[in-house]
């Protein structure tokens, strides 16, 4: 005989009612005869369209996903649990996942009478459990490095890819302070990584590139990005960074290789300027007459070109143990520089010595003057570097060019070229 649908204000169908999981009964002819709020909720049908029906009529997906073995289970006496079922109800449009607990239900003499069955709805713990596995997939799979430290620095976990980046085993980094990562001295590390957490303290992030170490000691660099991460109880700092050693090094020579298309356009634009400026020397030199205009040419268009502060011509006089200036520019009256001073041809100065050896002599500071020289007395001059060029006549080398500097200055191969190219003008300007 079926069972009447269950009275409501029974004190055990009051427990049913307030319980906050779905609890429903069903007679011998699988007719519901009780259905709680919370199966309302789970369902989303209300209890006057469930009871007094046949279960599988008002929702056939209970036989489609074999449920009515569990009905037939409980009636026959047995007691049931079913793992994860999938659920859909048209008429409501609510789905998911349900967890069911099946027993009989028996009279006052233990006869079977029908049977109930508690239903706690699984959808969103198994929402969160696929969203777990998901995120725990794509930490799996993900090229950066991933680490999760406590708040005082020491490792909790690390995915595939940071093991591989730092050249450990898997979980061979848990337990492991942060600073065995890095690769800076022991009290820098321990000064970085305290910033650090201080900053991850103050401001929840802290973004920046980072010098690491594998295990194998080879160093590289990576950028990181560290936020905090708030679980129950304890706050932890998440790390994910990636391996920017090989752009690095693809970005210092990207920068190198436009640092020298720069200077390769300022050099190209230096010679195509010194070329100008040596034609018009040229042609200012071709219309020079006698060694006077030669001279002033020289200085004043040699000073230009070379980026002199000052310079004077000398030749050799007649009696050849002398040379005399014939020409000069750019030095103080005190410098005694001006046209007719004299100095013996073995004069320890590097226009005498030019004159001599005839080739050039570059003393690129006072330093080197003194090493050279002896002790530099600047006689109301303010050079600091000087450069002295051979001049030749056909009967040999008879004076030399030379251009002085208010600053120490190395000559390059390419400065030193361009004076021996306005010296070999000059040369041939006085023939």
């Amino acid at each position: 005989m079926d069972a009447p649908v269950l009275d409501r204000a029974t004190p055990w169908m009051q427990l049913v009612q307030a319980s906050p999981d779905g609890i429903l009964a069903f007679d011998r002819s699988y007719r519901y005869t009780a259905w709680n709020p919370a199966m309302e909720h789970i369902s989303g049908v209300r209890a006057e369209r469930v009871l007094g029906r046949v279960a599988w009529e008002v929702f056939p997906f209970l036989k489609e996903e074999g449920e009515d073995v569990y009905f037939a289970a409980a009636l026959a006496g047995e007691a049931r649990s079913t793992g994860d079922r999938p659920f859909r109800v048209p008429e409501s449009g609510r789905g998911g996942f349900f967890r069911a607990d099946y027993a009989p239900l028996r009279d006052e003499r233990g006869e079977v009478v029908g049977g109930m069955a508690i239903i706690r709805e699984t959808t969103q713990s198994r929402n969160a459990d696929e969203a777990l596995r998901m995120q725990a997939r794509v930490l799996e799979s993900m090229s950066e490095g991933v680490s999760v430290s406590d708040e005082d620095g020491f490792i909790l976990y690390t995915n595939p890819a940071e093991d591989r980046m730092f050249g450990y085993a898997p979980g061979e980094l848990v337990g492991q302070h942060v600073t065995v990562q890095n690769d800076y001295p022991p009290e820098e590390n321990r000064r970085i990584v305290g910033e650090v957490i201080e900053a991850l303290k103050r401001d929840g992030v802290w973004t920046g590139e980072w010098r690491n170490r594998r295990k194998d000691g080879t160093p590289f660099t990576t950028y990181a990005r560290i936020t905090a991460l708030e679980l129950p109880g304890r706050r932890c700092w998440v790390c994910v960074q990636e391996d920017i050693t090989e752009w690095r090094a693809a970005q210092a020579e990207r920068e190198r290789l436009i640092a020298e298309l720069e200077q390769q356009a300022v050099d190209l634009e230096a010679r195509t300027r010194e070329a100008e400026q040596l034609k018009e020397l040229t042609a200012a030199l071709s219309e020079a007459a006698g060694v006077q205009e030669v001279g002033e040419v020289v200085m004043q268009r040699g000073v230009a070109a070379l980026g002199a502060d000052a310079g004077v011509l000398a030749l050799a006089v007649p009696e050849g143990e002398e040379i005399e200036i014939v020409a000069s520019i750019g030095y103080p009256e005190a410098a005694c520089m001006g046209p007719g001073r004299r100095w013996p041809l073995r004069a320890n100065l590097p226009i005498a010595e030019a004159t001599r050896s005839h080739e050039a002599v570059l003393v690129e500071s006072p330093e080197a003057w003194a090493e050279r020289y002896g002790a530099y007395t600047h006689g109301g001059s303010r050079s600091a570097a000087w450069a002295a060029l051979p001049v030749y006549r056909e009967s040999g080398v008879s004076g030399a060019v030379l251009w002085t500097y208010h600053a120490p200055r190395p000559f390059g191969p390419a400065e030193t070229a361009l004076m021996l190219t306005v010296a070999r003008l000059c040369s041939q300007a006085l023939e």
